[in-house]
């Protein structure tokens, strides 16, 4: 017996889609432009009003989409131009 929720009787997204689609249309609309560097994950999923989990889920399938970047140590970063690490960790001279 399957048992479906009322989330995927209704075809709504989820709500890791829908964050994911939120972090799409900022960078879309170029409010995050390539380079930059996302909020840590417990900072969005506060923002977001998620659990951390969600954002984890979210940061993930974007960065295996190649939306979004993730640099062990450094965090996620929206794909492009993204700042070298080396720049990351000192900071410019």
């Amino acid at each position: 017996m399957t048992v479906h929720t009322q989330e995927q009787q209704s075809n709504k997204p989820s709500l890791v889609e829908q964050v994911m689609e939120k972090i799409r249309q900022r960078i879309s609309n170029q409010r995050l432009t390539p380079g930059t560097k996302l909020p840590s994950i417990r900072k969005s999923a506060t923002q977001l009003a998620v659990s951390k989990s969600t954002m984890v889920i979210a940061y993930d399938r974007l960065a295996a989409m190649g939306e979004i970047k993730a640099i062990r140590g450094a965090g996620f970063f929206v794909a492009g131009n993204l700042v070298p690490l080396n720049l990351i960790e000192t900071g410019p001279d």
